[in-house]
Formats: structure tokens, sequence, C-alpha cells
């Protein structure tokens, strides 16, 4: 379950009798679709040697990724890649 309120969510579900065995820390980047932008996204994270434990695709064009090492992800996707730099 993605939510903004962790707190809040395990209250609710926990008082509606669905335990909650564990919780993540993901990120969620809105992306185009279009052929090959989850390839990239993945090559680059790959290159940084960071392990990607979960991922999936959200509402409105958004891929959620659940990683060992979330804020790194983070860093590796706020920097420019090569590809972009030649597009533009």
């Amino acid at each position: 379950m993605l939510t903004a309120d962790a707190k809040a969510a395990r209250r609710v579900l926990e008082g509606a009798g669905c335990p909650v065995e564990s919780e993540q820390q993901v990120l969620v980047i809105d992306v185009e679709d279009r052929p090959r932008v989850a390839a990239g996204i993945f090559r680059r994270i790959a290159d940084r040697e960071v392990n990607v434990l979960f991922t999936y695709v959200a509402t409105n064009n958004r891929i959620v990724i659940g990683a060992d090492d979330v804020k790194r992800v983070a860093e590796v996707l706020s920097r420019p890649s090569a590809n972009q730099v030649e597009e533009d």
C-alpha cells in the first residue's frame, strides 16, 4: 500500500483487523509513458550498484521503487544522465 501517512494507514488497517507486518520507505517518480524510460532509470540505479527490493507502477505514470538505500536512488536519479544531456 502506498500512503503519504504511514502512521494513519497503520492505525486504520490494524483497527480493521489487518495486521501490518512491515513498512518500507520508497521513492515515487513521475515518468513519461514511452519505450525505454524504465530501462534507463533502472540502468542508472544498477550502474551505481544500489539494490532494488521491489518496484511497481502506480497511477498517473509513476514508478514506485523500494531499495536498500532509497536516499541514494533519489540522488542518482536527480542527476542528469548522459542520455538526457545529449537530448537537450
